[in-house]
């Protein structure tokens, strides 16, 4: 379902614009922020990029995803998820990353939640 999020992201936000030509334009703040969700979608994804990410100019992107996974895990359950399923850990972050960039990935993940419980049927407040 995240796949599908992601593609619904892609198609109304870049239509059009490989991952390629989103990665060229990371310094806006649409495809950074875009970034930082598609490489949450799988571990090979992440991975793949991860061993690219100076040559691609991914570095701040990769510090934003850990740190905001890392960031008050506790309180989110899909935190976890990914931490697992990415297989991270913080010891990966290279760099600071300020509180308001967590907060806009978290906020994009959130928005992800509402997607996903609407599709499934689920109540957004139990």
């Amino acid at each position: 379902m995240f796949d599908e999020y992601l593609n619904w992201w892609r198609e109304n936000i870049f239509p059009g614009e490989s991952i390629g030509e989103i990665i060229g334009g990371i310094d806006d703040y649409r495809q950074n922020r875009f970034m930082c969700m598609w490489l949450m979608k799988s571990k090979e994804e992440f991975w793949s990029y991860h061993a690219r990410r100076k040559e691609l100019g991914l570095e701040h992107v990769f510090d934003t995803i850990i740190a905001a996974l890392f960031y008050e895990t506790g309180k989110k359950e899909w935190k976890q998820r990914f931490i697992d399923l990415l297989e991270i850990t913080p010891d990966l972050q290279e760099s600071e990353v300020s509180d308001y960039q967590i907060k806009v990935l978290q906020k994009d993940m959130n928005s992800y939640e509402v997607f996903r419980r609407k599709k499934l049927g689920i109540p957004l407040y139990p």
